[in-house]
C-alpha cells in the first residue's frame, strides 16, 4: 500500500454523510435561492467537518492497521494534522454560512448568532466547541510551546469534541430526518470518542510496551549522545531504519519521544543516537544508568523492500537510520551513502562507516562538510540515479529540496523515501 490508499480511505469515510444527505431531499430544492444555498452549505460543512474531526482522533491512535494503510506512521501523523485542520475550517464555515439567514434581519442579529447563551444549549455547545478548536490550532501554528505543554494543551480537543457531540445530538437538523444519516453520524461520534479515550486514558494500560533499562550513556560530541538500552526480555523484532517511542522512568523524562534506532536488529541491546534539540533532550546526557525505560514500537517504513541498488542521503543526525542499515548490511545491492554535516566534529560515525565500506566493496561513502549545500549535482558526479531506491533523512528543508531535484531528473516518486516523522 502507499499513502494514497490511507488518504482515500479517510476521505471516503468523511464524505459518506454527504452522500446520504444528498438522498434525503432533491438537490434543486435545497439550492433554489441564495439563503437556502447558504444554509445547506453550512449543513454540508458540519457533516463532513464533524466526520473529519472524529477521524482525526482515530489517526492519533498509532493503530497498526493505520500505519499499514498509510505506509508509515509519519504519514499517519501528517494525515492527522491535515484532517484535523480541514475539520476546523469546515466547522468554522458551518456557522458563517448559517448566519447569512440572520443578515436579512440585521447585522446585529447575525453577530448575536455567534454568542453562546444558556437558552440556546444546542447552538451554544457548537460555538464553544469551535472556539476551543480555534484557540488550540492558533497555539499550534503560531506559538512555540515546549512539547509536553503542547501535548497537554491538545487534550482539550477532547473537550471540544464533547461539546460537538452535544451540539450534534441536540440540534434540530437533517440528521434527525434520516435514520441512516443519524446512525452513521453516531458511529463517527463513537469512533472519535473511543479514539480519544483510548489514546488519552487507556493507551498506556492496553499497549504492551517493552521494558528496558539504561545500560550506558555516551557523549559523542558537544550535542550528541548515544543511549544504550538493555531489554528486560527479548527485543521485539524490528527492521533497520525503524523508530520507537521512548519514555524514561525519571521525573523530567517521562514524556514519550520518538527516536530512530541506530543499532542493528541482530544486536542484543537497542542503541539510540540523539542530538540535543530542546530541554528534554538536553537532560539525556545526565540520565542515570539503571533507569527504567518503556519502549513503544517499532514503527516506520523507512527501509528497503526490494533488491534494487540504493542511494542513502543523510544530513547531520539524519545518519541514524542509515547507521542501523549499515550495521545490518545483508543486502546484495550496491549502496552509495552521502553524508553531509556542518562541522567535522559532527561526523561522529564516519570512521565506523568507512570501516563498513572497506569490508563491503558494494558500499561507498561520500562525506561532505556543510561548506556547500548537498544537491543533485553532487550526487550525479558520483553515481547514477536511475533504477535506484533513494532514501533521504535530515533537515526538512534539505529533504524537500532534494526530493524536488530528484523528481526534476525524472526519478519515480515511488522510489524516493524520506523519513519525515515529526510531532509538531
Amino acid at each position: 500500500m502507499n499513502k494514497k490508499t490511507g488518504y482515500l480511505f479517510i476521505i471516503i469515510l468523511g464524505l459518506i454523510p454527504l452522500l446520504i444527505w444528498l438522498g434525503i431531499e432533491p438537490i434543486g430544492s435545497r439550492f433554489s435561492n441564495f439563503t437556502g444555498a447558504m444554509i445547506n452549505l453550512g449543513r454540508i460543512s458540519a457533516l463532513v467537518g464533524t466526520s473529519f474531526f472524529a477521524l482525526a482522533f482515530l489517526l492519533n491512535t498509532r493503530l497498526k492497521f493505520l500505519e499499514n494503510l498509510f505506509s508509515g506512521l509519519d504519514e499517519v501523523y501528517k494525515a492527522h494534522h491535515i484532517f484535523g485542520t480541514s475539520a476546523f475550517i469546515l466547522l468554522l464555515f458551518h456557522p458563517i454560512f448559517l448566519s447569512v439567514q440572520y443578515l436579512a434581519i440585521s447585522a446585529n442579529s447575525a453577530a448575536m448568532f455567534f454568542i453562546p447563551s444558556f437558552e440556546k444549549t444546542a447552538i451554544s455547545s457548537g460555538i464553544i466547541a469551535l472556539s476551543i478548536m480555534a484557540v488550540l490550532l492558533l497555539i499550534t501554528f503560531f506559538v512555540k510551546l515546549k512539547y509536553h505543554v503542547w501535548k497537554f494543551s491538545h487534550k482539550f480537543l477532547g473537550l471540544a469534541f464533547l461539546f460537538a457531540i452535544i451540539h450534534v445530538l441536540l440540534i434540530s437538523s437533517d440528521i434527525t430526518r434520516s435514520n441512516l444519516l443519524e446512525g452513521y453520524m453516531i458511529i463517527m461520534l463513537l469512533i472519535g470518542s473511543f479514539s480519544f479515550l483510548y489514546k488519552t486514558l487507556l493507551y498506556d494500560l492496553l499497549k504492551k510496551k517493552k521494558r528496558f533499562s539504561v545500560e550506558k550513556v555516551m557523549k559523542l560530541n558537544d550535542n550528541v549522545v548515544e543511549v544504550v538500552l538493555k531489554p528486560e526480555t527479548k527485543i521485539k523484532k524490528y527492521k533497520a531504519g525503524q523508530f520507537i517511542f521512548v519514555g524514561f522512568e525519571q521525573k523530567e523524562l517521562r514524556e514519550e519521544h520518538p527516536f530512530t534506532i541506530s543499532s542493528a536488529p541482530s544486536e542484543n541491546n537497542l542503541r539510540l543516537t540523539i542530538k540535543e534539540s530542546g530541554d528534554w533532550t538536553k537532560k539525556l546526557k545526565d540520565i542515570k544508568v539503571g533507569t527504567n525505560v518503556f519502549v513503544d514500537g517499532p514503527y516506520g517504513n523507512f527501509y528497503a523492500k526490494n533488491n534494487l541498488d540504493q542511494i542513502w542521503i543523510a544530513g547531520g543526525i539524519g545518519i541514524t537510520p542509515f547507521l542501523s542499515m549499515a550495521r545490518d548490511l545483508k543486502t546484495q545491492s550496491k549502496v552509495d551513502l552521502f553524508y553531509s554535516v556542518r562541522e567535522t566534529k559532527d561526523a561522529v560515525f564516519i570512521d565506523e562507516l568507512n570501516k563498513i565500506s572497506d569490508k563491503n566493496l558494494r558500499v561507498h561513502i561520500f562525506y561532505t562538510l556543510h561548506g556547500k549545500k548537498l544537491d543533485i549535482e553532487d550526487i550525479l558526479k558520483n553515481t547514477e540515479i536511475k533504477n535506484k531506491e533513494i532514501f533521504i533523512c535530515g533537515p526538512k528543508k534539505m529533504m524537500f529540496n532534494l526530493k524536488k531535484q530528484f523528481l526534476s531528473k525524472g526519478v519515480d516518486k515511488k522510489k524516493i523515501h524520506a523519513e519525515e516523522f515529526g510531532l509538531l
